[in-house]
């Protein structure tokens, strides 16, 4: 597997491209606000802070603002997140999609709980 400083390179690449962020890594909201979706705090303010340290990366500023969807989650549907993302995938009535607990696998989920909250009128906060 690629490096960490290459992945977020081509990552923080990738949102230049979509205008999401600046040359600097900072947000550019020109065209709306918007954060990260993390089914934990952990995600960020404990995993990637803790891999950006270990590799002395500097944290990006893109990063320093995201939405805890566990949380939210809890707090729109009045159900608590017992038995992990699977199980609030299944309560929305949806099918999950993957193998539980892969990086990729788990984004997806998360992504289209995220979708579905703001269908259903959720409007997302920290």
């Amino acid at each position: 597997a690629p490096e960490l400083d290459v992945v977020l390179k081509s990552f923080l690449a990738w949102l230049q491209g979509l205008g999401m962020i600046l040359p600097s890594g900072a947000k550019d909201e020109r065209f709306g606000r918007w954060c990260f979706a993390t089914w934990s705090d952990a995600d960020i303010g404990g995993t990637l802070v803790s891999q950006l340290a270990t590799y002395c990366i500097e944290m990006p500023p893109c990063f320093t603002d995201w939405v805890d969807l566990k949380q939210l989650f809890q707090r729109h549907y009045k159900h608590g997140p017992r038995g992990g993302l699977q199980r609030c995938v299944e309560h929305l009535g949806m099918q999950f999609e993957g193998r539980a607990h892969n990086g990729l696998v788990d984004a997806h989920n998360t992504a289209r709980i995220a979708a579905h909250m703001a269908r259903d009128g959720f409007a997302f906060s920290r």
